[in-house]
């Protein structure tokens, strides 16, 4: 819990880790036909982390979820509302005049988001429904929050169960494996140069 009290004060998607943790627990007592007791409610602690962080906005700054304040500020434009939760700067990025790289950009987030969502279903019938749980919570509070999808990537990186569940499935399929293994190689590289020479990647 002390733990998980750090990691929730250091991301602002500190509730997904609470409520991962939450089902986690609960499931794991369900496996194994025991009850549930007030113990199991301890994961919740683990919010202190993020209710400490969001005291010291409060006192430093005057403003608690001054996180979500400086994301509505020009040039973020992310302030929460259905504009966002609609994408509809995402869809208005799309114009005749556009780049091919903005165009792969735009859709690339979009596509990776998308799919992470789609495996959230196979990770709760493989892992069990508190990693998907977990995963969903992961996966859709920042997809909710973005506007255009743009720096998905990171918050990704958090949703490990997804990575298990891809590598199960495609483990079952050699075919399609070496197929996304060559195509995740050739993004991989692709993004490289383009980072390199300085394009706009996430």
């Amino acid at each position: 819990v002390l733990l998980a009290a750090v990691a929730t004060a250091a991301r602002p998607v500190a509730p997904a880790l609470v409520v991962g943790l939450l089902a986690r627990r609960l499931e794991w007592k369900h496996e194994r036909g025991q009850k549930w007791s007030l113990m199991d409610l301890l994961p919740v602690f683990a919010a202190a982390g993020f209710v400490l962080y969001v005291l010291y906005q409060w006192k430093a700054f005057g403003e608690p979820f001054a996180f979500v304040k400086v994301q509505s500020a020009p040039g973020w434009d992310q302030k929460p509302g259905w504009r966002t939760w609609a994408k509809l700067r995402w869809f208005q990025g799309f114009s005749r005049e556009m780049s091919l790289s903005d165009g792969l950009r735009l859709v690339g987030h979009a596509a990776v988001t998308v799919g992470a969502l789609a495996l959230v279903w196979p990770t709760a019938k493989r892992l069990g429904w508190g990693y998907g749980v977990y995963t969903l919570a992961i996966v859709g509070l920042p997809a909710m929050s973005s506007k255009d999808f743009m720096g998905m990537g990171r918050y990704l990186l958090a949703a490990f169960p997804l990575f298990l569940t891809l590598a199960l499935l495609l483990r079952e399929r050699p075919r399609l494996r070496w197929g996304v293994l060559a195509t995740f190689a050739c993004v991989m590289l692709a993004l490289t140069v383009a980072y390199g020479a300085a394009e706009y990647v996430s």
